[in-house]
């Protein structure tokens, strides 16, 4: 009879147990619904179009930079399997949520590897539940597969660090993160502290250290020596081609141009936006430091990096915050991965203290931000017009022709002119060269896209910005084309015309409608309204029969019936 307390004790344990991971099973579920809610919901990041811009300059000119774009022999198929760029950064994004999902699992490898299996899967859902891993974790960009690359290699060398597919995995894994991005750079001293830590021999450390950076070296030169016999280097504004060139220019723009804590406010919201994190991961630190002092130096009984050292070195990338200038929202999901080691410590903290009924609030907190960012935010900021705009563009232009725009959202059209980032209009404001009207008078392109405020030129869309057009740049645009449909820009003319005889200039050579309230004489030629006329670059001498406003429009164009696009494409971050 004495054994029924501790029976019934045990039972109500096993039941609190199973409650325990059947709530947890529950939240990643839904974690994972939200992910593809989003996946085809949120609104394309102009940074994606750049990204699926590239690729398509690949496969149709064999135009890749050095650095920095292997992608672009990852993703041809691109191309090939829908017609509107919007569905090929969905099936881009479809990849990326497989690589988070890599991530993932390295991240519960780990936390499995120092705690419980309730509290690595807290670790986990803590992780992916995080505001800027939620929007930016599985966008078709470099830093998924950056993401799920470098937490292998985490995983490797902190799991399995004297294994031989250690020794060759983790090497090969840094060399294509390299290939991928040099942001990778900022990565390699955490990885060489995981190595270091695994052995108890200084001069076994040092040689395996040697030995990988040797192979990483080896793997990343032959890949760059591949890549380059495959593809020639794209013109790009201020940047010299080729594989200096890129690394010089991306080495001063990100980490040589010094300024402390240069995106201090995405790191105030990612805390105020993310308070499970932020509880969880300071409980977590706190029971570290008080339960556990011999976790934060040395080795563990099985010759691996005890847990104080593996924080410690995945936190090393997070000093990078102090000076990166691009540490923007995609740049945080490999970041936060100590950050969720520490909560998952917390939680496993918890389950053995009197509080343990906190852990339930945990997941309370984790409830808001999943429908805030997970489900709100997509309705909020969907695809709709950016889907709606480029079936407009395909439907008015059938085949390919050169255009203006931010950042290539028009993918499958030829790009003319910088990707206007905030770096190229710091140097462009500095340079206060006229590049876009030589890219006009070069190119010739027939389209312009009003998809940044520093194109906006009447804030048709946009508010006034602080930065603008130098005035060349701003004439050339306003002279060369006329407004059709939203932010929609052909190239045209917009002339008041008399009897007295006058002269233009047309610097985009095609088919133009005259469209006026009579007729014109051009060059001598008669022309009466709706006459399409075929203009090469070039002046040309004009007076009107009927005195008015008339107009040139390239192609005769004709804007669509329905109401275009109000607010501007994109929302940021």
């Amino acid at each position: 009879m004495d054994c029924w307390p501790l029976t019934a004790a045990l039972s109500n344990h096993q039941i609190r147990s199973n409650i325990e991971s059947h709530l947890l099973q529950a939240l990643l579920l839904c974690v994972g619904g939200c992910y593809l809610w989003w996946l085809t919901r949120y609104q394309i990041h102009w940074d994606e179009f750049y990204y699926l811009a590239q690729i398509h300059q690949f496969v149709n000119f064999g135009e890749a930079r050095s650095l920095q774009s292997l992608h672009v022999h990852l993703f041809p198929w691109l191309t090939q399997v829908a017609a509107n760029e919007v569905d090929q950064v969905n099936l881009g994004r479809g990849v990326m949520l497989i690589a988070l999902s890599i991530s993932g699992w390295a991240l519960y490898q780990l936390a499995r590897h120092y705690l419980d299996s309730k509290a690595s899967l807290f670790a986990l859902i803590c992780w992916l539940s995080v505001s800027y891993v939620l929007n930016s974790g599985a966008q078709f960009r470099v830093d998924p597969l950056l993401c799920a690359l470098i937490s292998s290699a985490y995983s490797l060398l902190i799991c399995r660090p004297h294994h031989r597919s250690t020794r060759f995995g983790a090497p090969i894994l840094v060399a294509i993160a390299l290939m991928l991005s040099i942001k990778s750079l900022l990565l390699l001293p955490a990885l060489a502290l995981l190595q270091w830590g695994a052995h108890h021999s200084k001069a076994v450390a040092i040689t395996r250290l040697l030995l990988s950076a040797t192979l990483t070296l080896t793997l990343f030169s032959i890949m760059l020596m591949l890549h380059q016999g495959v593809s020639s280097p794209p013109e790009i504004s201020g940047v010299a081609p080729g594989a200096t060139g890129t690394l010089s220019s991306a080495l001063q723009y990100t980490l040589l141009n010094l300024q402390w804590f240069p995106r201090f406010d995405y790191f105030k919201q990612l805390l105020l936006d993310n308070p499970a994190l932020v509880f969880a991961a300071s409980i977590g630190l706190i029971s570290l430091i008080k339960s556990r002092p011999a976790c934060l130096a040395g080795q563990s009984a099985n010759q691996t990096p005890t847990l104080g050292l593996a924080l410690i070195a995945q936190s090393l990338p997070l000093l990078s915050l102090l000076f990166y200038r691009n540490a923007y929202p995609y740049f945080y999901p490999l970041l936060l991965i100590p950050l969720s080691l520490l909560a998952g410590l917390g939680w496993q903290w918890l389950s053995h203290s009197r509080i343990r009924r906190f852990r339930y609030l945990l997941l309370l907190f984790i409830l808001p931000t999943l429908f805030q960012f997970g489900l709100m935010k997509p309705q909020w900021h969907n695809q709709t017009e950016q889907r709606q705009l480029l079936s407009v563009i395909h439907q008015l232009f059938p085949e390919p022709v050169a255009y203006l725009d931010r950042s290539g959202m028009i993918a499958s059209f030829p790009k003319v002119g910088p990707f206007l980032s905030s770096w190229t209009l710091s140097k462009y404001a500095s340079n206060q060269h006229p590049v876009l009207r030589e890219a006009i008078l070069k190119h010739q392109p027939p389209l312009y896209l009003v998809n940044t405020p520093v194109l906006d030129l009447d804030h048709r869309i946009y508010p006034k910005w602080g930065a603008k057009l130098v005035e060349e740049d701003q004439k050339a645009l306003r002279a060369h084309y006329l407004p059709l449909w939203g932010p929609l820009y052909v190239a045209g003319k917009q002339l008041v015309l008399t009897e007295q005889t006058q002269q233009i200039q047309l610097v985009i050579g095609g088919q133009y409608q005259l469209m006026g309230p009579g007729s014109v004489l051009l060059d001598q030629q008669r022309f009466a309204a709706d006459d399409m006329i075929t203009l090469a670059p070039g002046h040309y001498r004009l007076k009107a029969f009927v005195p008015g406003t008339y107009q040139l429009r390239w192609q005769g164009l004709q804007p669509p019936h329905h109401s275009p696009p109000h607010s501007p494409l994109f929302s940021g971050f």
